[in-house]
């Protein structure tokens, strides 16, 4: 296994990790409870990151659907940079084949 798919195997542990924790009662608020605190301790940008996060995922509809994509494209994307030849990088779009 490369450095590579371990990236992208770690990438997907993380997003089904996310996905069980979303689900857990009163995540949501316990965020909210916490952005007067994190305004305070002058981390009010990374906590404004995880509520738009939060947000954003429990938007998804189909999360496996989701990482399929993301793994897929990550695939590609390490792929065509690290095994296609030099002279031919920036020359074909990612996913184009």
């Amino acid at each position: 296994m490369t450095d590579f798919d371990e990236l992208i195997t770690m990438t997907r542990q993380a997003g089904e990790g996310l996905a069980r924790i979303v689900k857990l009662p009163m995540i949501g608020s316990l965020l909210k409870t916490m952005r007067l605190p994190a305004k305070m301790a002058g981390v009010l940008d990374l906590h404004e990151f995880l509520e738009r996060g939060l947000a954003t995922f429990l938007a998804l509809d189909d999360v496996p659907h989701f990482l399929d994509t993301m793994e897929q494209r990550m695939q590609a994307v390490f792929s065509h940079v690290f095994e296609a030849p030099l002279e031919t990088l920036g020359e074909r779009p990612i996913g184009s084949d």
